[in-house]
């Protein structure tokens, strides 16, 4: 398939041309409602724990004619993982010993109970880290990367990867690099990392107080308490729970007379619902564990598929107020602190389209906890969108898309002698609108202009100008987010 330039296209076919680019553009517009369907481990309910669902059958629109891709500057969550640290599995295996301890384990909680003991064995010295399918995501994101711009991976032009503080984004971006070798990349690469709380593009909830403060006791928690509620949260834990304790101890459970916590001193277990949310949570990890040799246990079992759904919402709706839009929609602080990486990118490719940067492309390497946002800072779809309440939001606001294991965001920079720079946007290498409120230029790609002067006067109303340093950046995140 040619550009419109290219074939010289008649007017009726000039007109199917636009009309089938309106039709790309909402179908990718709508993003959650159009690529779950091709991904079964959606119907898992895995939430923001799924693993990474690739490209799929999607396909990419053509290049206009003359034009090639010159840069890139990719944001990658890392791959599928452990457990992040030791807290659900934690705080479960005390409950459970100390049921038993009292006499109070039912025959199904000392299965429950073998089960949790073996997924704890096998976490030692694995917290935090990928697993082998996260491994493998990375490196063939990186080997189809590779392969899909060979032009410009062939040049063998240097490349700059940078990671957080946390090991798994050094091994996402150690699979990736591997990937991108193994497809002929050969060029220098420049690896790099952060340091805890320095980094205002990759981890700007480290640094923001008010955001801090908010995202641990803001009033959402008031919110996700009610969405629970009427949602019938009790009734269903006390079904998911109970059966693994004698009577007795279940209600003493469900009344709040115990406490369970991480390692980090965080109560994670104090009533019958924390202990149901808590088993879902080790249960989503569970796939990502089967090719590390962890396999024969079936959380499922424990969950009926509205149970299982509604973990995912209520995760999700979490999610919704500490990542997403929340009560302010495209001003929230958690979409607010992501303008640094913003910022950052759009001066990386100023840079480069300058001629004063050697990099082909920056490849940057973090968490759910930026990729998440930056996607509603972005305004994909409907990421950046406010909701009355959270059981609507719920229905169009998924963080498991916007960010599932290894999800990955780019801006592919596109030039042509005497043209003015395109740039075209992929979530999870799929092509993807930018903001509505920009306007492509065909399909899928864009002037640069015009995404650049949308984005910049964004970050710039929230205080982060194209020609803020890095110190101004950290001090304002302190100061005003």
């Amino acid at each position: 398939m040619e550009t419109i330039q290219r074939l010289k296209m008649k007017k009726k076919a000039c007109l199917f041309f636009m009309i089938l680019s309106s039709v790309l553009i909402f179908a990718f517009g709508n993003e959650a409602a159009g690529t779950k369907k091709d991904y079964p481990l959606y119907d898992m309910y895995l939430g923001s724990k799924i693993p990474y669902p690739g490209p799929g059958k999607a396909e990419l629109t053509p290049i206009p004619e003359g034009y090639e891709a010159n840069f890139i500057y990719w944001v990658n969550r890392h791959g599928s993982r452990n457990l992040s640290s030791f807290k659900y599995d934690k705080a479960w295996l005390e409950l459970l010993v100390f049921a038993e301890s009292e006499g109070q384990l039912t025959k199904k909680g000392k299965v429950l109970l073998k089960e949790i003991q073996k997924i704890v064995e096998h976490e030692k010295g694995r917290y935090g880290l990928l697993t082998g399918l996260g491994k493998n995501e990375l490196y063939k994101i990186g080997k189809r990367t590779g392969n899909l711009y060979k032009n410009l991976f062939g040049s063998n032009k240097p490349l700059l990867a940078e990671a957080t503080y946390k090991e798994r984004t050094w091994e996402s971006r150690d699979n990736f690099l591997k990937g991108l070798k193994e497809s002929g990349y050969k060029g220098e690469i420049t690896s790099t990392r952060s340091e805890k709380n320095t980094d205002p593009y990759l981890r700007p909830f480290d640094i923001a107080a008010k955001y801090k403060k908010y995202k641990k006791a803001g009033k959402w928690h008031q919110k996700i308490d009610v969405f629970a509620k009427i949602n019938n949260a009790e009734v269903a834990a006390r079904r998911i729970v109970s059966p693994f304790f004698k009577p007795e101890f279940s209600d003493k459970l469900d009344k709040g007379g115990l406490e369970f916590k991480s390692e980090k001193d965080e109560v994670v277990i104090n009533n019958l619902v924390s202990a149901a949310y808590s088993l879902w949570e080790i249960y989503t990890i569970l796939p990502a564990l089967k090719e590390d040799g962890l396999s024969g246990i079936d959380m499922k079992k424990y969950f009926t598929k509205a149970d299982l759904r509604f973990f995912e919402d209520y995760q999700n709706a979490k999610a919704y107020y500490t990542k997403g839009p929340g009560d302010a929609g495209k001003d929230s602080i958690a979409l607010s602190i992501m303008a640094p990486l913003a910022k950052n990118m759009i001066n990386e490719v100023d840079t480069h389209l300058k001629g004063e940067s050697a990099y082909l492309g920056i490849f940057d390497f973090c968490h759910a906890e930026t990729v998440v946002p930056l996607v509603g800072f972005f305004e994909i779809g409907k990421s950046a969108d406010f909701a009355e309440e959270i059981s609507e939001a719920v229905k169009y606001w998924d963080a498991g898309y916007y960010g599932p294991m290894a999800a990955n965001l780019e801006w592919i920079i596109y030039t042509a002698e005497g043209k003015e720079p395109l740039v075209k946007m992929l979530l999870n290498e799929r092509e993807i609108p930018f903001a509505a409120a920009i306007k492509p230029v065909n399909a899928f790609y864009y002037k640069w202009s015009d995404v650049k002067t949308y984005y910049a006067e964004k970050a710039t109303r929230l205080g982060f100008g194209l020609d803020t340093t890095v110190e101004e950046n950290i001090e304002n995140l302190k100061v005003k987010y």
